[in-house]
């Protein structure tokens, strides 16, 4: 499985909050099938809610 990240949007709200929306584009290939046949990809936006402490950390996560 391989994860990109396609976009990634961050909006500071202050020194310490955050939000963001990013963008994951998830590659997996089916075990024994040939490629690109046996590729699969998944497309996943997230909204994020950041706060900082002495590093960012996500307190909340929903899928859009």
């Amino acid at each position: 499985i391989t994860v990109a990240v396609q976009s990634l949007d961050v909006e500071l709200d202050s020194p310490a909050l955050a939000r963001a929306e990013v963008t994951l584009l998830v590659l997996a290939r089916r075990q024994g099938a040939p490629l690109p046949v046996g590729l699969e990809a998944e497309r996943i936006r997230l909204r994020l809610a950041l706060r900082r402490d002495d590093d960012w950390r996500v307190t909340r996560a929903e899928r859009i």
